[in-house]
């Protein structure tokens, strides 16, 4: 058990198992996936692992496979591969909607977990065109949902001419999240940023394809992953990784390197988006009106603020926009929820006629 603490299990980790779960089986922690197949390590040592025939077709069911991060129960004398029998339950997870399509009920509306029991997330963004403030507010917004931590990693500050401009509007839209400029040319921040990475802790970066994730990653763990390059004649060059993978750093902390996501959704959660909107928010219950659309309504607390300059107009248009999405994804979980339980009625009543 002691090994496996190493990895991150925690007191919340074991507390969810059953007696019999620590006799029966053996606790591992994937640390990377692949097509068909995981790799496992359980704090000693990696194992290729899959998926026993059973658990799959639970998992079907569900709607859930085991991710970077799971901790997972083996069954034991299995080595060869190992063969994976449960997920323990996860502390917190980072998921979103893998599409988001406005005229299906299919699985391409369902959420998609895409990490899990990370404790800090890294969201990078690049000082060059790819500094886009309203991409930022939506990853707090998905971060904060996860249960996770967020910091924000300025890259590529050595190209950047207007840092502390640009670290200023960062601030005004992340309340008291840590912000750190760096380069991987120049190596300038590196060391504040290895500096929150604590042993036992687990944490990943997210960020668009090219923002310099992977080369963070290179140079914290001293590795040479490879990356691929996607784009030319562009702020130097763009790469890409194409794969999940999580790293165990010197001090004991654990990096997961994530590919870069062109998209994040708003999934089910509010708790993440009203703690990165909390300032709107407080504004909202200013208006004269409860209804207030703020638009031409007098009194209205949120326009007085833009006139006045407290509030960017463009940060409220994102947060009409997230509030959109946020409801529409609502609105299709309670229609899916309404259709599941009328088709598990009429089922009901098929089975008591043949009967």
């Amino acid at each position: 058990m002691k090994s496996i603490k190493n990895l991150g299990f925690s007191d919340f980790h074991e507390k969810s198992l059953e007696p019999c779960d620590i006799e029966n089986y053996k606790i591992s922690r994937i640390t990377a996936e692949h097509k068909n197949s995981y790799i496992v390590n359980d704090g000693n040592y990696d194992y290729f692992a899959t998926i026993s025939g059973k658990f799959f077709h639970k998992l079907q069911n569900e709607g859930t496979i085991p991710v970077v991060g799971d901790f997972v129960l083996l069954k034991k004398d299995t080595l060869s591969p190992a063969i994976i029998e449960k997920i323990v339950p996860r502390k917190t997870c980072l998921k979103r909607i893998s599409k988001l399509n406005r005229k299906s009920f299919n699985i391409s509306n369902k959420e998609q977990i895409i990490v899990s029991n990370v404790d800090k997330v890294f969201i990078v963004t690049s000082l060059n065109q790819d500094f886009n403030l309203s991409r930022i507010e939506r990853a707090l917004s998905f971060v904060y949902d996860s249960g996770a931590s967020p910091i924000i990693l300025l890259s590529k500050s050595d190209i950047c001419d207007n840092l502390d401009e640009l670290m200023d509007k960062v601030e005004q839209i992340a309340f008291g999240v840590p912000i750190i400029a760096y380069s991987n040319v120049t190596k300038d921040g590196l060391d504040k940023i290895k500096s929150f990475i604590k042993q036992g802790e687990t944490y990943c970066l997210i960020g668009s394809s090219g923002v310099g994730k992977t080369s963070l990653i290179n140079n914290i763990c001293g590795l040479n992953e490879k990356t691929i390059k996607i784009r030319e004649g562009d702020d130097k060059g763009k790469h890409a990784t194409t794969s999940k993978a999580l790293y165990v750093l010197e001090n004991g902390g654990m990096i997961v390197d994530l590919p870069g996501l062109r998209e994040i959704g708003i999934f089910n959660e509010n708790e993440g988006f009203d703690t990165t909107y909390s300032d709107i928010e407080e504004l909202i219950g200013l208006c004269k009106f409860s209804d207030c659309t703020h638009t031409n309504e007098p009194n209205c607390a949120v326009r007085q603020a833009i006139k006045d300059g407290f509030l960017d107009e463009r940060r409220f248009k994102n947060y009409l926009k997230l509030k959109k999405e946020q409801e529409f994804v609502t609105d299709k979980k309670q229609a899916m929820l309404k259709r599941k339980q009328e088709l598990k009625r009429i089922s009901k009543l098929i089975r008591q006629m043949n009967n």
